[in-house]
Parts: structure tokens; sequence; C-alpha cells
């Protein structure tokens, strides 16, 4: 963690250390943070990170989630364009649509999907991120082919 173990200068500094922890990360003055730098590069080879049993950058399957989770607001966009609003099956984002529009928000609703499977990616939950992309396609991309009959 820190240089060594930390100094203790007040009751509240001591209740504080045995809260948290070792706290000479948050008494360095000088900027040399270990904590820090090992988070760094532990966020660095978490996104440089390979799929498990695979040559494959884990990143691309971040990346399949994104383009996925795209490819749902355009067909989404194009369905509410076609067909109005009332053909959205999530009623959350049907309601949604009345209060703030159709653009605002599938664009807060696929920013938080993608958000979200960002940190399933940095946490390493790689399955977890596959078969949730594959539920979109399947149960997204594909019904709305079909209804804009694409």
């Amino acid at each position: 963690m820190g240089a060594g173990p930390a100094t203790l200068t007040s009751p509240g500094q001591a209740a504080y250390v045995r809260l948290l922890g070792d706290a000479s990360w948050a008494l360095a003055p000088d900027g040399s943070d270990a904590r820090a730098a090992t988070t760094r590069r532990s966020l660095r080879s978490r996104l440089t990170a390979q799929l498990p049993g695979s040559r494959t950058p884990a990143i691309t399957l971040l990346a399949l989630f994104a383009a996925v989770q795209a490819l749902d607001a355009a067909l989404t966009w194009t369905g509410i364009i076609r067909f109005g609003a009332g053909v959205e099956a999530n009623p959350l984002l049907a309601l949604s649509f009345a209060y703030i529009g159709a653009g605002a928000t599938l664009g807060v609703a696929k920013l938080f999907a993608i958000g979200c499977a960002f940190v399933l990616h940095v946490r390493s939950h790689y399955l977890v991120l596959s078969v949730l992309t594959l539920l979109y396609v399947y149960g997204a991309i594909v019904p709305w082919s079909w209804t804009l009959g694409l």
C-alpha cells in the first residue's frame, strides 16, 4: 500500500485509519502514491487483457456490445419514426419518450448500458458481457429487423 505505517496525529485520524485501513496513501504530500500507481497499472492491464482461452483482446467484446447498442438505438429510432412511440416494448423507455423525448431517452439509455458494460469489462466479467450481447442481438436486433422488414 504505502511506504510505511501512517503516523497518527489526532484521535479523528486514528478513527479514520481504523475505518479505512492504512491511511499512508492519503498522507503522502509529495504525490508518490503507490496505491494510485497500482490502480493505474491494474486498469491498464484490464483494458489490454485477452479473453480467457483466446488471443482475442477483451476490449473487442466491449466494442461489439457498444456496436449492438448503437444498432439497437438506430433500429428503435427507425421504428419510432415509422410506427410511433407506442411500438416500444420496454415500458420504462416508452414512458420516458413522452417526458423527455425519444432521442434523449435512447441516448441516455444506451450510454448507461455501455457504461455498465464498461464496468463489467473492467471487472473481467466477460461471460456476463458476452451473454448480454447475445441477448441484445436476439432480443432486440432480430425482432426490430423482423418488424421493420430488413
